[in-house]
């Protein structure tokens, strides 16, 4: 089993050291979404949307993914640090795109 951290600093730093000390496997995210120069827009790549469909299809309820695709949708409404944070690690952990301050 692996344990993720999201973010280090003082006591994170720490936890992660003493969890490798006992031979626990970490995946840890310590990006700093401003110094990448992110934009707070979350890209969805449709498979959300599709799920969604044939969950409604299906009369299925799936709310987290519900929610989950209205999040991105929200990212694209005002400027957001948490949008910034959930654009980074949807590009860091499942390779989703990501729109810079520069496109």
């Amino acid at each position: 089993m692996k344990i993720g951290f999201i973010g280090l600093g003082k006591m994170g730093f720490n936890m992660v050291q003493r969890l490798l000390h006992y031979g626990h496997e970490t995946v840890v995210w310590n990006i700093d979404p401003k110094r990448k120069k992110l934009e707070d827009y979350v890209e969805d790549s449709g498979e959300g949307r599709w799920t969604i469909q044939a969950a409604i299809d299906l009369d299925v309820p799936v709310p987290v993914i519900t929610a989950s695709l209205f999040s991105r949708f929200q990212s694209r409404q005002t400027e957001s640090f948490a949008m910034k944070v959930l654009a980074a690690l949807r590009n860091q952990f499942g390779g989703h795109a990501v729109k810079s301050k520069n496109q």
